[in-house]
This record gives C-alpha cells, sequence and structure tokens, in this order.
C-alpha cells in the first residue's frame, strides 16, 4: 500500500479511503514545508485493503519493518517505499509535478504552480494512465 500509494506512514495510517475509487486522502501533515493532498493505490493493494487500515501505529509498522529486514537480510524501511513510487512513476513517463503532488509537495515552477490541475480527478487520470504494478 505504501509503495503504491507514495503516502508517509502516519498519513496513510490516518487517510481517509474511498474504496469506489481507490483514493486515499490524508488527515495529518498540513505543515509549512510537508504537505499531504490526495493519491491512490492499484489493484495489487486493493486486494490486500479488504476492510480498513489495520489499527496499528507508526513505531509498531517501523518494527515490523525492522523485524522483517533482520529477518530476510534486505534493508526495507517504510520511506524507501515513496522512493521506490517515485521511481517507477518517473519510469513510466508521468511528468515530475504529478509525481511531487502524489507525494505531497506542489512544485514551485510557473508551469507547475498556475498551468497544472491538480484536482483529484486530474490525479486519477495520472495514475491509472500510469499502471503501477509491482507484481506481474
Amino acid at each position: 500500500m505504501l509503495a503504491s500509494s507514495s503516502l508517509r506512514v502516519s498519513e496513510f495510517l490516518d487517510a481517509d479511503i474511498y474504496k469506489n475509487n481507490r483514493m486515499l486522502i490524508p488527515k495529518s501533515h498540513e505543515g509549512s514545508t510537508k504537505r499531504a493532498w490526495v493519491s491512490f493505490y492499484n489493484e495489487e493493494a486493493e486486494v490486500l485493503l479488504k476492510d480498513e487500515v489495520p489499527k496499528i501505529t507508526v513505531s509498531g509498522l517501523n518494527h515490523a519493518f525492522k523485524k522483517v529486514s533482520n529477518k530476510t537480510g534486505i534493508h526495507i524501511y517504510p520511506h524507501l517505499l515513496r522512493a521506490v513510487f517515485a521511481q517507477e512513476m518517473g519510469l513510466r513517463q508521468v511528468p515530475d509535478r504529478y509525481i511531487d503532488a502524489f507525494c505531497g509537495r506542489i512544485p514551485s515552477s510557473v508551469l507547475a504552480r498556475n498551468y497544472s490541475d491538480y484536482s483529484p480527478e486530474v490525479l486519477k487520470k495520472v495514475y491509472e494512465n500510469a499502471k503501477l504494478k509491482y507484481f506481474s
């Protein structure tokens, strides 16, 4: 879910989930440098999301990642999944300004600020056109 949505752990754990269009709207992170607007999750994550976001804390999730990393020998942590998301979207030719928007950063360029539509409808189209998948 984290890899397909680009959300920070705290944003994901506190997000409103709209299953009809696989949209996530975080309730947290309205700070001066970090924001969260809207994101989506792919069909692979939809299968895993049966009823609602599991009741787990940020520290509990971090502990689970550490435990799995120690067991497998593969160093993976939640923030890494944001980087994976950004890289995969870039490989699918998604413009940087939309990748930044999914990650909660609205770019400061004139084109991005004044001539880009960041409405949930447009972001959904951009997300769906990317056909983000991690498993075949």
